[in-house]
């Protein structure tokens, strides 16, 4: 069991300052979680995501509130891999609300989450879209520690995401798994990989095609559809390091 309260909050907003730089302009956390801006002197304004922990336990709780202010552009990162430790027999949970105002900008550019053997870890991510915002939102999933032959021995990962653009959903993602009643490594499922990246991009700078052609030069396997105006990405690997590394190269 953590050693924090069980309930960790994290609040955090943007806006333009004078000179038109993106700022933080209200920021709450309780323990474990933690904001840092490790560069400020950039484009977009960047933010990393700490957890002081050695990850999410049994019956921890996150609830995330994050507000990206008219015409701010952020990037935010993570500092480690999100570990989802054994559960027992209850289950951990993150809920997050991001709100971009108009023109605003987001990259949401996490380090994997890795679900632990008899881990059981339920998400909800809610984002919403004003006029002439964009969103580069990634997420990369570890079917466990594969180097202890941990692979898909979690009880339960599911993960839901809703986005809506002018209050109109646009996008749901749910990803449910749980491999005592589904068989995760067959061919219509994972088949023989291990790990999992969805990339969503609300952007209309981005050309499908362009993006497309990337995709299909990559040695991954890859999916790529368009979907209400947004881009979606799918790739499958035995690596995190192989998904982070296509991620990047990615030129949007």
């Amino acid at each position: 069991m953590s050693v924090f309260a069980q309930k960790s909050v994290l609040k955090l907003k943007t806006k333009l300052s004078f000179k038109n730089n993106t700022c933080v302009e209200s920021l709450y956390f309780t323990p474990p979680l933690k904001i840092i801006c490790p560069n400020q002197k950039v484009e977009k304004l960047e933010l990393m995501l700490l957890s002081v922990s050695a990850g999410l336990m049994k019956d921890d709780e996150q609830d995330i509130v994050i507000e990206i202010g008219k015409q701010s552009k952020v990037k935010l990162c993570s500092q480690s891999y999100e570990k989802i430790h054994n559960t027992y027999d209850s289950f951990a949970s993150k809920n997050s609300l991001i709100c971009l105002k108009e023109g605003a900008f987001l990259q949401y550019d996490p380090l994997p989450v890795i679900a632990f053997a008899n881990s059981s870890f339920k998400a909800t991510t809610c984002i919403k879209l004003e006029k002439n915002s964009s969103l580069h939102y990634s997420e990369i999933f570890c079917a466990g520690r594969v180097l202890r032959n941990e692979i898909f021995a979690f009880k339960e990962f599911c993960s839901k995401l809703s986005i809506f653009r002018d209050e109109e959903l646009i996008l749901f993602d749910n990803l449910c798994l749980k491999p005592k009643y589904m068989a995760l490594q067959n061919c219509c499922l994972f088949d023989g990989y291990t790990h999992y990246l969805s990339l969503i991009l609300f952007d209309e700078n981005l050309e499908y095609e362009n993006l497309k052609q990337q995709c299909l030069a990559s040695k991954l396997n890859i999916g790529i559809s368009s979907l209400n105006g947004g881009i979606v990405v799918r790739a499958l690997a035995n690596t995190s390091e192989s998904l982070i590394e296509f991620k990047e190269s990615l030129k949007l």
